[in-house]
């Protein structure tokens, strides 16, 4: 597959039920890495519906990428803002990436940085000056993906199990197989003033966009 290419637009709404498999097989991929994330039967449509109203509230977007009528991959970003008195302006607003996907046939090809380039560049004419964007410390592929389109750590998160969880249950069957949380690494997920605000049921009808291979 070249990069050259594949076409990035915003997502419609007759993209719908390949996003919904695409942040199913997202979310599948991070059960084998933490065993706080649910079965995708239960949170997939529920997910999208929370990007969608996220990207009406915070001036986002959802976009795909497509190679001869075929998706393979897509991005959801978004402007956030902290209150938290001890940082600077431009750090309590700032740009994120929630999601970022691309289909395993076509990875390592150049398309995540496609995608993440046109999220960086939607958020910046939106006058941000920090793009940020998370993963499981566990995804070592995702982190990788992201060091090298320029990003670099600023916080850590860190967790300690005080009580009962479902550790066990993070023994899971994904596509027919029994995953453990430290199975193989897959793909990379992250999970203004003058724009005017869209209706939810707009929200996948934005006018498409194509930006430059990477």
């Amino acid at each position: 597959m070249d990069p050259l290419n594949v076409t990035l637009r915003d997502a419609t709404p007759a993209d719908r039920r390949w996003l919904l498999d695409a942040i199913a097989a997202l979310n599948d991929h991070e059960r084998t890495l933490h065993d706080t994330r649910l079965p995708s039967r239960d949170m997939a449509a529920a997910y999208l519906a929370l990007l969608e109203e996220k990207i009406v509230t915070h001036d986002g977007a959802i976009m795909v990428a497509e190679r001869d009528g075929e998706l393979v991959g897509y991005v959801a970003c978004r402007v956030e803002h902290g209150e938290t008195p001890a940082e600077t302006g431009e750090s309590t607003r700032f740009g994120y990436v929630s999601d970022i996907f691309v289909i395993p046939s076509a990875r390592r090809r150049g398309i995540a940085g496609l995608l993440l380039a046109e999220a960086e560049s939607r958020l910046r004419r939106l006058g941000v000056t920090r793009l940020r964007i998370g993963s499981l410390a566990l995804n070592g592929a995702a982190i990788e993906a992201y060091r090298k389109a320029g990003f670099a750590d600023y916080e850590v998160l860190i967790e300690k199990r005080i009580g009962p969880g479902r550790l066990a249950a993070c023994r899971t069957e994904v596509n027919g197989r029994e995953s453990s949380p430290r199975a193989g690494l897959g793909g990379p997920r992250g999970r203004v003033g003058g724009v005017p605000a869209m209706s939810r049921d707009s929200v996948l009808a934005a006018p498409g966009r194509r930006r430059w291979p990477v």
